[in-house]
């Protein structure tokens, strides 16, 4: 059986490392992007006995399911899971936590595992695997000692929070941060949505963006509302009808929202409702701040008329309405960056257009980290934008992910093919 170990030591106190790994959303922070890992059944917890399923996609499309099952549970200082089933002949992974310092801890992971295979898959796959497990656990410390920063920064009793578009890229990376935190956070579905898949005990609130709320009731006395809720703008060609339901999805949705938070006996104390940098318009070079006058275009006046719509919640002067502006949130394996990097890898990838067009993008993290602030800080209100420091040109920005996956993009694509393909 090989071994690997992985450490690191963190400034907070060894209890307050525990309770992070103990907390629904612990995982969820943990999973690496880039592995295509979903969660198939979640725990009530890292006690004794308790049991989580994960489907594994493999590079070559077939998916593998490895059942875990917590064996020890010794806070906070250990816990322990075993695989019951899946990929791995045998693996035992210890968490270990020991307190170093007043506010020190040395967190490791200790794993003793049998690849499958026998001699053979040692002596073939042992050494990428280990790399491979350098490479997450590395991550799982960062995530770890970077979500612990941002809660301390902003310690509160926990917050009872409702999500809109819970299950999209930037909901569930927020729902998971904010239940790492201890906050108790009620998704917002659909009616019929399977709440299992969601969280253990199933606690959801029903809406939809035609019907508001089902039961409004259900909303009273909460502390604040995410409404993320909106269709993509790239999943489909932009005819008439999809530009409909994109406008729809927002502006008519987040106005009956509004509408109905806002006639509750006990109203939310603060609203945070997605917007995006669309508002401005194409400017070229020039330099936008929050206090830059809205652009033309469709998805110029889609995001003024978006902003506008919380306007019932803003008029009661008791809710705190803050519309942070998305620029492009880069993950691996979801929306634009999960479209571009396949052409990329194969060698097909290029310029789009002319290039010239500025990308201001923002990462998966930073931009939920962004949104916990915005949360977070009483004097947050009104538009932020939530962008990388130093935008990026198409040019530039394709021409890095190629270096980085160390590719040529050689192969732009004409813009009058892109009008064809996407429409306006």
């Amino acid at each position: 059986m090989s071994q690997f170990l992985a450490e690191s030591v963190l400034p907070f106190e060894r209890e307050a490392v525990f309770a992070y790994h103990e907390r629904p959303g612990a995982l969820d922070r943990l999973l690496p992007p880039w592995q295509n890992v979903e969660i198939a059944k979640r725990s009530n917890g890292i006690d004794v006995g308790e049991q989580v399923e994960l489907r594994i996609k493999s590079p070559i499309g077939m998916k593998v399911t490895w059942l875990a099952k917590h064996t020890k549970y010794t806070p906070p200082s250990l816990f322990e899971d075993i695989q019951l089933s899946g990929p791995m002949k045998n693996w035992v992974h210890q968490h270990v936590f020991e307190q170093v310092g007043p506010k020190s801890t040395l967190m490791k992971d200790c794993i003793e595992y049998t690849l499958p295979g026998g001699w053979l898959g040692k002596v073939c796959g042992d050494a990428s695997f280990r790399n491979e497990l350098r490479r997450m656990f590395r991550y799982r410390h960062a995530v770890t000692l970077d979500d612990l920063s941002l809660q301390q920064k902003f310690s509160s009793s926990p917050l009872r929070i409702a999500v809109s578009g819970s299950t999209g890229l930037v909901g569930s990376h927020l729902v998971a941060l904010l239940r790492t935190a201890g906050h108790i956070v009620i998704p917002m579905v659909r009616p019929g949505t399977d709440r299992r898949k969601l969280s253990a005990d199933g606690a959801c609130i029903e809406w939809s963006p035609q019907q508001g709320l089902v039961r409004p009731e259900q909303s009273e006395g909460l502390d604040a509302v995410v409404h993320l809720a909106g269709k993509s703008i790239g999943d489909a060609r932009w005819s008439p009808t999809v530009k409909q339901e994109l406008r729809d999805s927002r502006v008519a949705a987040t106005e009956l929202l509004a509408k109905q938070l806002a006639e509750l006996n006990k109203p939310p104390q603060v609203f945070v409702s997605c917007s995006a940098i669309g508002i401005y318009g194409n400017r070229g070079a020039e330099e936008l701040s929050e206090s830059a006058m809205a652009g033309s275009g469709f998805l110029a006046d889609v995001a003024v008329a978006w902003e506008k719509a919380a306007d019932p919640l803003r008029a009661i002067g008791s809710t705190r309405v803050v519309h942070p502006r998305l620029g492009i949130v880069l993950h691996p394996r979801h929306a634009a960056l999960a479209k571009l990097l396949p052409p990329i890898r194969m060698g097909l990838g290029g310029t789009m257009g002319s290039g010239r067009q500025y990308w201001s993008w923002v990462s998966i993290d930073d931009c939920v980290g962004a949104i916990y602030h915005l949360l977070m800080d009483s004097r947050a209100e009104g538009a932020v934008n939530i962008v990388s420091p130093e935008p990026m040109t198409n040019r530039d920005f394709i021409r890095t992910i190629a270096k980085v996956v160390r590719r040529p993009a050689l192969f732009p694509v004409p813009a009058s093919l892109l009008k064809v393909l996407l429409g306006e």
